[in-house]
């Protein structure tokens, strides 16, 4: 499908824009978000204007996405990081298109769902590359680590609150665009991908739009059309994601994730995940699916434990690490796909004190940064 597009910049400007970037990671992210969600843009076409003094980063009016200048043509000459920033801020209004405009929500107590779901799609674009994106498709998910510290930030204040939040009046709405709704709340659809699996998530995307195209939703709906995307992708692996919900999105707070174990003979003789309610978090555990990092003394991959399932309890036990070499570090939510207050062991922590730049995975490295400094808090 041809999408007409324009670009509209002050004249001051016009020889810092990037037109054509702009023109192709457009073209390119369409064709994602079509193949995924199983609809047409739904627009007859898209216009990018550039605004001085904008309040907002940008915002996606129908068929016509407006950005902040100072975060598109402010400069000649940009970094990798700052064009990322750059693809993904289109790629999370052409989102919108869809997830906002063709279906929007009913009230302000679901703005995380829209936000959250332009975030980490845009991201997930971005990490899939494409014609002028493949430059940026590796700093894709290293530049979404930041979001989720903004939003595990905001998670363990005492102002801390629901995701799916209380919202009686317009006048509060707002008051949600925080790190909660945006960093938290994008981190869970992120987690969901991983949790569901891309194919089955994408299927009950294309329910969810072929049932609410040019309709309001609430957060059921959604939930709904997911449950029976996943249902028919893998109906021999149950997964209730109405319990999901009202896990993760109507409780507030997080948890300390911490990983114990008993070694004999420098081998797993028990090896388990605890789950602790943080000071300011309701006391509830919670189910996700993360990676397991193990590294040696020199700060190289020993081995990558893929898709271990945290279970809504507070110990996961882990048989099948029994018999395995004891690494000199652990790292729980390797590739930062989880949500949570992870915690280090003292042994992890001395091996990337010294060894930190020798870890080749860019993620990995923001994970223990990030682990750090919410230890440290």
């Amino acid at each position: 499908m041809h999408v007409p597009q324009r670009v509209f910049v002050r004249q001051s400007l016009v020889e810092n824009m990037r037109h054509e970037l702009v023109f192709g990671i457009t073209k390119t992210t369409i064709a994602f978000y079509q193949k995924s969600f199983g609809q047409r843009y739904p627009f007859s076409k898209i216009d990018h204007v550039m605004s001085p003094d904008y309040k907002y980063g940008a915002m996606e009016n129908v068929g016509c996405i407006t950005y902040s200048d100072d975060i598109m043509c402010s400069q000649k000459e940009m970094s990798v990081p700052q064009l990322t920033f750059f693809a993904v801020v289109i790629q999370h209004e052409l989102c919108h298109m869809w997830f906002g405009n063709l279906v929007t929500m009913q009230w302000w107590n679901d703005l995380w769902l829209n936000e959250a779901f332009a975030t980490a799609l845009s991201y997930k674009a971005c990490s899939e590359g494409g014609d002028f994106v493949d430059e940026f498709k590796e700093e894709a998910w290293l530049h979404m680590s930041g979001y989720k510290r903004w939003g595990l930030g905001d998670d363990l204040m005492p102002s801390n609150h629901k995701i799916q939040a209380d919202c009686p009046s317009t006048d509060m709405a707002e008051s949600l665009i925080d790190g909660i709704t945006y960093g938290k709340g994008s981190s869970l659809i992120k987690q969901l991908i991983f949790l569901m699996d891309w194919e089955p998530f994408c299927a009950g995307l294309r329910i969810y739009f072929k049932r609410h195209k040019w309709g309001n939703t609430t957060l059921p709906d959604f939930l709904q059309a997911m449950q029976i995307g996943y249902d028919e992708s893998k109906p021999t692996e149950p997964l209730d994601l109405d319990q999901w919900g009202k896990d993760w999105l109507q409780t507030k707070g997080v948890n300390k994730m911490s990983s114990e174990y008993e070694q004999a003979d420098g081998k797993f003789t028990k090896f388990q995940i605890r789950q602790t309610p943080c000071k300011h978090a309701d006391n509830k555990f919670r189910k996700q699916t993360i990676n397991i990092a193990f590294y040696n003394d020199e700060g190289g991959l020993v081995e990558k434990i893929e898709r271990v399932n945290v279970e809504n309890k507070e110990l996961t036990e882990l048989e099948f690490l029994k018999g395995k070499q004891v690494p000199a570090g652990i790292l729980l939510n390797s590739d930062d796909w989880g949500f949570g207050h992870f915690l280090l062991t003292d042994e992890s922590i001395k091996l990337f004190e010294d060894k930190l730049s020798k870890v080749q995975n860019k993620v990995d490295r923001a994970v223990v940064i990030g682990q750090l400094i919410c230890m440290m808090r």
